[in-house]
């Protein structure tokens, strides 16, 4: 962005004097083209990207086949979520897209929804940590990357505090 500005600013009479003021017009063209040039080389990419982004599926391929993917099969056989949400994330708005939005997409696939709510900071890890999952095929969690982190934590906290024998599996996030 400098170097065109330097080039207006020398064209507009701040220009060189004495021996050089023969040169101050190229030296001006010279500079404002060089920007330019730079200033496009930048922006290139930016406005291809937007002009014509890739398709949503063409950006990465799958690491393994729908058909043998076991957490595809899995999906189907969930009749049962808990879903952890931070109250105050979405601008306060969370309990009400989990009712409005989230609920009705489950509950069309039958999948029933428990909702659990966090009420302080910490409460997630807790959450995680202590609820019992017995009756749950999945854990959502919805609120803010804090959120998600205690939740996460919570869980991998549970699997490491047992004994290697009764361990399951870690979580996969």
């Amino acid at each position: 962005f400098l170097l065109p500005l330097v080039g207006i600013a020398l064209v507009l009479g701040v220009g060189l004097s004495g021996v050089w003021a023969p040169l101050t017009g190229g030296i001006c063209i010279a500079l404002f083209l060089a920007g330019i040039c730079l200033l496009c080389w930048f922006l290139a990419p930016l406005v291809a990207s937007a002009v014509s982004p890739p398709p949503p599926g063409a950006c990465v391929a799958p690491l393994v086949a729908p058909a043998h993917n076991p957490t595809h099969a899995k999906a189907e056989a969930m009749k049962r979520v808990a879903v952890v949400f931070n109250p105050h994330s979405g601008k306060g708005n969370a309990a009400q897209v989990l009712r409005r939005r989230v609920v009705p997409v489950f509950a069309a696939r039958g999948i029933e929804v428990e909702e659990i709510s966090t009420q302080r900071v910490g409460h997630a890890r807790d959450i995680g940590l202590t609820t019992g999952l017995a009756g749950f095929d999945g854990v959502v969690v919805m609120g803010g990357d804090g959120t998600l982190h205690e939740v996460a934590n919570g869980l991998l906290a549970r699997v490491a505090a047992k004994p290697a024998s009764e361990r399951l599996p870690a979580p996969h996030l």
